[in-house]
């Protein structure tokens, strides 16, 4: 009779041992890189500007698509009414416009302000989403404001990307001022050993 437990407790063992081996199915672990690691080249980002040739139309003349995602300006711009084409005729497009990168008109009534930095380097992320709404701010004042933050969105990482360069710096020139001190002293370590004469017995 006690002998019979054995093999009940052999099977649950065995079970809870696949549990633990499937236990992080469908989950992705982070893993911290270290900083010798990811000492590459980035390429930096570059904005492509597409101009007016071969019938293409400038990328910065275009009205942005989050205006189709508003209902009400949906069914204006798709009604062939004689009304809805005086009201359209009478709104202002180009206010919507933004020659500012990381600034648009988004369909919520607001204009957003996105802003993505990546740099692995040094364990630094930043993915900002900020919404000036019309409501609260006016449409201009709302513009204005958008386009400010992202401004100073720009020059704070411009700022930090130079001190993040003088630290790099400063660690380069201890690291090649400790390597300069730990070989004089090995070959001071050297003379000496080769300068002492051993005793006559």
């Amino acid at each position: 009779m006690f002998l019979s437990y054995f093999p009940v407790i052999g099977a649950s063992r065995l079970f809870l041992s696949s549990l633990v081996n499937y236990r992080n199915f469908g989950t992705k672990r982070v893993v911290q890189k270290r900083k010798y690691m990811l000492k590459i080249l980035h390429p930096e980002e570059k904005w492509t500007e597409k101009a007016n040739h071969d019938g293409l139309f400038d990328k910065k003349d275009c009205l942005p698509k989050s205006l189709l995602k508003s209902s009400l300006i949906r069914r204006l711009l798709n009604s062939n009414t004689i009304e809805a084409s005086d009201l359209v005729s009478k709104i202002a497009w180009d206010s919507y416009k933004s020659d500012v990168r990381g600034v648009r008109w988004h369909p919520s009534g607001s204009w957003c302000v996105r802003f993505i930095r990546r740099n692995h380097e040094h364990n630094f992320f930043v993915n900002c989403s900020c919404y000036f709404r019309v409501e609260q701010h006016g449409f201009f004042e709302a513009k204005r404001l958008a386009i400010a933050y992202r401004k100073r969105l720009e020059q704070e990482y411009s700022e930090l990307e130079e001190t993040w360069e003088k630290i790099d710096r400063k660690k380069y020139l201890e690291k090649e001022e400790r390597k300069k001190l730990k070989q004089a002293q090995s070959i001071e370590e050297r003379f000496i050993a080769s300068s002492t004469v051993p005793e006559e017995i």
